[in-house]
Parts: C-alpha cells; sequence; structure tokens
C-alpha cells in the first residue's frame, strides 16, 4: 500500500524528511525548496522524484508552477521554525513573519486534499502564542477541522526512538480518517518504560 502512496514534501530542505518516508516504503513524488544548492541535493538523493526550485508561496499562487501539481496522498513538511525556537534570544518570537509559512502549508492542504499531512516542527510551537495571544495549536487545530481533517500532535523525543540526541520535535498529523493514536511507541527511554542501562549495573568494566 505505501509503495501507492505518492507524497509530496514542501520545505523540503535537503531531504531528511522525505528520505525517511522513503525508506519507510512510501513514494517520493514531488519536493519543492527554494535553495539551489538544496535541490541539487535533492536531485541527486531523489532521482525518481521532480524537484521544483522555488519559493513554495509563489507556487501556489502561480498558474504554472501551481499546474506542475498533481494528486497526492500525503503532504509533508517542516516550515521554516525560526521565529517559534527557543534558541533565538531565549524566547520565540510571535511576529516573526516566518511563523506564517505554516498557514501555508494548509493552502496547499486545501487544494490538494490529500488523505492525510504532517508537520513537522519546534517542540516550542505547542505552547507558542501568536500576536493575539492564542496558542498556536489551538489555531492549527481549528484550521485542520474547518477543512475537514481530524487533528493530532505530540512532542516526540528523538532520544527515544533511538537516536543519540536529546532532540524534541512537534509533530502535527491531520487525517481525513479517524485515527486511533498514529504517534509511535518509544523504542528507547530512560525514566520509565524502556531502560537502556539497567543492565550496565551488571556489566563489570
Amino acid at each position: 500500500m505505501r509503495k501507492n502512496m505518492n507524497i509530496l514534501d514542501l520545505f523540503a530542505g535537503c531531504g531528511g524528511f522525505s528520505l525517511g518516508f522513503k525508506n519507510a516504503g512510501f513514494k517520493i513524488k514531488t519536493l519543492i525548496e527554494i535553495d539551489k544548492w538544496a535541490c541539487d541535493t535533492l536531485r541527486r538523493n531523489f532521482k525518481n522524484s521532480e524537484v521544483i526550485e522555488a519559493d513554495v508561496k509563489k507556487v501556489i499562487k502561480n498558474k504554472s508552477l501551481k499546474s506542475k501539481l498533481s494528486k497526492y496522498d500525503m503532504i509533508i513538511g517542516g516550515p521554516p521554525c525560526q521565529g517559534y525556537s527557543l534558541c533565538r534570544r531565549g524566547k520565540g518570537e510571535p511576529g516573526d513573519p516566518r511563523n506564517k509559512l505554516v498557514y501555508t502549508f494548509f493552502e496547499y492542504v486545501k487544494y490538494l486534499k490529500p488523505k492525510a499531512f504532517i508537520i513537522e516542527n519546534v517542540a516550542n510551537l505547542y505552547n507558542a502564542k501568536n500576536k493575539k495571544g492564542e496558542l498556536v495549536r489551538e489555531v492549527l487545530e481549528d484550521e485542520t477541522k474547518k477543512i475537514g481533517y481530524n487533528f493530532y500532535i505530540k512532542i516526540l523525543n528523538a532520544s527515544e526512538f533511538g537516536v543519540p540526541q536529546n532532540r524534541k520535535r512537534v509533530f502535527i498529523i491531520g487525517s481525513l480518517k479517524k485515527l486511533n493514536d498514529p504517534f509511535p511507541k518509544e523504542t528507547h527511554a530512560i525514566n520509565g518504560k524502556i531502560n537502556l542501562f539497567e543492565n550496565l549495573k551488571k556489566t563489570p568494566f
């Protein structure tokens, strides 16, 4: 089934998100990225995919570029997140124009109507507020439901899935079909569920 599911990757960067889906058996049909060097990397690593080197905001508004889009089962992407990141002067900035790019993502969802979509972003998006003081996640949930999708959100930590770094990211899933707990179960943990170091106490060094 996965091989028949076509993926559109927005804000594709060098293709890390798409690589994960490709390795999981999905077909990466189209990637959109504005950076030339990143696009060179995408063309090299995704030889059977179409790479559109353009501004994501302009593709959805330009007739000739928009015509390159076709039918997709899923849209994935990580809209630029600097405005939500806590790394910038210690706090996210509600007024940062890059924060609006997540709404550009929704323009594609409304136009293409995929079966599902996944957004990946910095963990602070979960508690971030917009200039009106509203929680961004609640605004996105309202937007998701307004266009007919079920909404799911969760913070996942890469270290709990075997990656040797404490990297927390928020994932938003929108699905036309109601899903029962769509997020993966942790495979590695320290406090609770799975303790990788439990047996080390018995190991002589």
